[in-house]
């Protein structure tokens, strides 16, 4: 089976279970199974898959389909430009909990006064442990 067929199956599988981004968590997914990137994937769409890689996609796509998120199923999470590794015990940051914190940060480096903040799991503290994420 050609690596086009199987994220076009898994896309069907998704869409039908109503998860809320099916292609993207296909493509994610079949990657994933591959070992590879979303971008060598998309170019070698063409391509045979290996039995093995088709059953750990299927079984991916089954996880997916009881609602149990990509992250989890990955067990990595990017987060300001990072990767984390993440499972079951940790909770998955949402793309706008990024936003909240160049929020906060942009008010706290607006207010000399405002030399302490609480982080309640914001990501805030990424900013002084991991230098790294520091954007622009």
């Amino acid at each position: 089976m050609t690596a086009r067929s199987l994220l076009a199956q898994g896309y069907d599988t998704l869409f039908f279970a109503e998860v809320d981004s099916p292609l993207l968590d296909a493509l994610v997914l079949l990657a994933h199974a591959l070992a590879t990137t979303k971008e060598r994937l998309l170019a070698s769409l063409p391509d045979a898959v290996s039995p093995e890689a088709e059953e750990r996609y299927r079984g991916l796509i089954d996880r997916r389909c009881e609602g149990i998120p990509v992250s989890y199923l990955r067990r990595i999470k990017e987060f300001y430009g990072l990767e984390f590794y993440v499972d079951e015990r940790v909770l998955v940051p949402r793309p706008d909990t990024e936003v909240l914190v160049e929020k906060v940060l942009g008010v706290v480096r607006g207010d000399p006064r405002l030399r302490r903040v609480h982080d309640a799991c914001t990501g805030l503290r990424l900013r002084r442990d991991r230098p790294q994420a520091d954007r622009p």
